[in-house]
């Protein structure tokens, strides 16, 4: 059985809105986006959800260097489709 990391790595760049569409499972708990590419030395916030969803779920996610790391909600990792985070 291989090792799958429960780290997806994401390069915003200019982008706000990324849309997860590999590398996440339904009832995935635990995993993380690691977040490239912000240039900003404020906090920043993400805003997860899923095509249908109401309300968005918000995570602040830790800064480490110039890498923020968000922990993906396991509300919207409930549903068997893509997640979109948008960046703030």
């Amino acid at each position: 059985m291989g090792y799958r990391s429960n780290i997806i790595d994401v390069d915003v760049g200019s982008n706000s809105v990324v849309t997860i569409e590999r590398g996440i499972y339904q009832f995935d708990h635990g995993m993380k986006l690691r977040i490239a590419g912000i240039e900003t030395s404020d906090a920043i916030e993400v805003h997860y959800a899923f095509k249908g969803m109401r309300h968005v779920v918000t995570d602040t996610p830790v800064k480490d260097g110039a890498i923020y790391i968000s922990s993906i909600p396991d509300e919207v990792l409930a549903q068997p489709m893509p997640v979109n985070a948008y960046i703030y």
